[in-house]
């Protein structure tokens, strides 16, 4: 369902088909927040998402998408 894309620099765009939905990236010199999730959907926050790793981004990216999709009425049962 949801596609990475790598886009440099440890950055990876999310796509939900063709369409861009978010990213995941590594924090440079993060100390504390090795990693971020930010998505792109309507209602949803838009600010970063810390995370531990790029792994752990993009399962808050997973788990977000989910919910919106649920929300939506989209999610299929």
């Amino acid at each position: 369902m949801l596609i990475y894309e790598p886009s440099g620099h440890g950055r990876e765009i999310v796509r939900l088909g063709a369409v861009t939905i978010g990213e995941v990236a590594l924090n440079p010199g993060g100390k504390r927040v090795q990693a971020w999730a930010r998505i792109y959907l309507p209602d949803a926050t838009s600010r970063a998402l810390p995370a531990t790793s790029i792994e752990a981004a993009k399962r808050i990216v997973g788990r977000k998408v989910e919910e919106w999709l649920e929300a939506a009425g989209l999610r299929a049962t």
